[in-house]
C-alpha cells in the first residue's frame, strides 16, 4: 500500500521546477502518468528538491496547472486559478479557510 502523506496545507510551486516533465521539452510519457494518478484523487509532490538533497515541501505547478485547466472545462471550478482552486475546496470542507 502507498504511504500518504498530508499535504492539504503545502504551497503548490509558483513556477515549474527544473526537471518537472509538464515543462516545454518533459517527460511526456511522465507527465501522463502523473495525470492518469493524480487528476481526481490527490496533488502530485514536487520532487525536485530531493535532486539537490533537500526534503520535498510544495507541490507540482505542472501537474496543478493540469488538474486547474480540466477541472475549470468541467465548470467545477469559477476559474482555471489557485484562488479558484482554494475556494472549491474550502466550500466542500476539504481545507479550512486559513490554509492555502
Amino acid at each position: 500500500m502507498p504511504r500518504r502523506r498530508q499535504i492539504k496545507s503545502w504551497p503548490v510551486r509558483k513556477t515549474m521546477c527544473p526537471s518537472c516533465p509538464f515543462r516545454e521539452g518533459g517527460d511526456r510519457e511522465l507527465a501522463a502518468r502523473v495525470v492518469g494518478r493524480t487528476m481526481f484523487k490527490a496533488s502530485q509532490i514536487c520532487h525536485h528538491p530531493v535532486l539537490e538533497g533537500q526534503k520535498e515541501h510544495e507541490l507540482c505547478r505542472g501537474a496543478r496547472n493540469v488538474q486547474l485547466a480540466i477541472l475549470h472545462r468541467m465548470g467545477f471550478i469559477t476559474a482555471a486559478t489557485d484562488a479558484a482552486f482554494h475556494a472549491k475546496s474550502v466550500e466542500l470542507g476539504v481545507l479550512n479557510e486559513d490554509v492555502g
